[in-house]
């Protein structure tokens, strides 16, 4: 930000006004009451998604029309903080192509398209401000939908091969998926290197309906619970486990803003576990790993602690197949790595009720509880 304010606000750049003190070192307050006074647009578009026309000259040739023909029109101004966003975006120059239309019911669901304008391409400050109806708490290709289906997957592709982990990360994540991998073939005989991975969000995560026992995942994943279905991870196998629990005590676990009590107590409490160890994963033949069995080993020898837990995303995602809680981003972030690596489909939650959430027949959604196959997959469903 302060580079920004030296660039374009102590300069005048942004409609003359210059920031609190003519400074470059403004926070909280003064600096979001500045950006929202000089921000060309500032958008309320929480629940709605942004459409993008095939080219520029469309946004022009969009604007040199004038309004649309009357009862398929856009919102008076879709730019609006209090605008709905509009409805009909497919009635527009630029997204009235073969197909578009089509594509566009497809991914908007129940919402609102803001068609991307004059406006907004002649913004130079786009101001999102902080409140119920502004925040966009969605993933990037929920939000953005592209008249031109080779322009969305190359940006798709953009997000996957640039905002991606530094290769410090990827590097000591090789090295442990290479421990584990070793495990499982001494564990196998030598046979092959195959591991399965779970990742068991407890303590203070505020979801506390997914918080459960290793009983109950074992009973979800062996297709025992509401979902049925057929066993995920069978007996012998070698299962890693990335949790905010490894010794399997749950004494961080919170319900209703208060700890959980351990024990019987814990019954009948939602979100507080009975028995929180591991030893329904061990009764039901899996040989179970955490990280501290490889740190003890000497693996990952000097990195550093803070990337730990992107590390063992990296292990999660390269596993035959893959469990996590449902409503967790950490999960859903796995997800989208094993949708990138083309195991997708073998990814699932031990949440009851939710097993096959991650693939059901649906593409795309909004929201941050869970991934989409729109994530690493064109409209024709192939890898990006």
């Amino acid at each position: 930000m302060e580079e920004f304010l030296a660039k374009e606000g102590v300069s005048g750049h942004l409609h003359g006004k210059l920031p609190p003190g003519n400074s470059t070192i403004v926070e909280a307050n003064k600096l979001w009451g500045y950006l929202s006074s000089v921000g060309d647009v500032k958008p309320a578009w929480s629940g709605q998604f942004l459409a993008m026309p095939a080219t520029a000259a469309d946004v022009m040739r969009e604007h040199d029309a004038g309004p649309p023909p009357s009862g398929m029109g856009r919102n008076k101004n879709p730019n609006n903080k209090d605008g709905d966003g509009g409805t009909k975006a497919e009635a527009l120059i630029g997204f009235d192509g073969p197909g578009v239309s089509d594509r566009l019911t497809a991914f908007r669901g129940a919402r609102k398209a803001v068609h991307y304008d004059k406006t907004l391409q002649d913004a130079k400050l786009i101001h999102f401000e902080a409140g119920q109806k502004t925040r966009l708490l969605q993933h990037h290709y929920a939000f953005t939908f592209f008249a031109d289906p080779t322009m969305q997957s190359f940006y798709r592709r953009f997000i996957r091969d640039y905002m991606r982990y530094q290769d410090v990360i990827q590097c000591a994540g090789h090295e442990l998926v290479a421990a584990v991998r070793e495990d499982a073939r001494a564990h196998h005989g030598g046979e092959h290197g195959d591991y399965y991975a779970l990742h068991v969000r407890r303590g203070d995560f505020q979801f506390k309906e997914v918080k459960i026992s290793a009983a109950d995942i074992v009973k979800t994943l062996n297709g025992e619970g509401k979902d049925g279905g057929d066993v995920i991870i069978p007996p012998g196998s070698i299962v890693y486990v990335s949790t905010d629990d490894p010794k399997g005590t749950c004494d961080r676990c919170m319900a209703n803003k208060k700890l959980c009590v351990a024990g019987p107590g814990a019954r009948g409490i939602t979100g507080c576990i009975e028995d929180p160890s591991w030893k329904a994963f061990t009764d039901a033949g899996w040989e179970i790993r955490f990280l501290d069995d490889f740190l003890n080993r000497g693996v990952l020898k000097g990195a550093n602690p803070n990337f730990y837990g992107m590390v063992e995303s990296i292990v999660c995602s390269r596993a035959k197949a893959f469990a996590g809680t449902y409503f967790s981003t950490f999960t859903g972030y796995i997800h989208r790595l094993r949708g990138y690596h083309g195991l997708g489909e073998q990814t699932y939650y031990h949440s009851p009720g939710r097993r096959d959430a991650a693939r059901m027949t649906k593409s795309v959604g909004h929201g941050f509880a869970r991934e989409w196959r729109a994530g690493w997959t064109d409209d024709e469903g192939e890898l990006i």
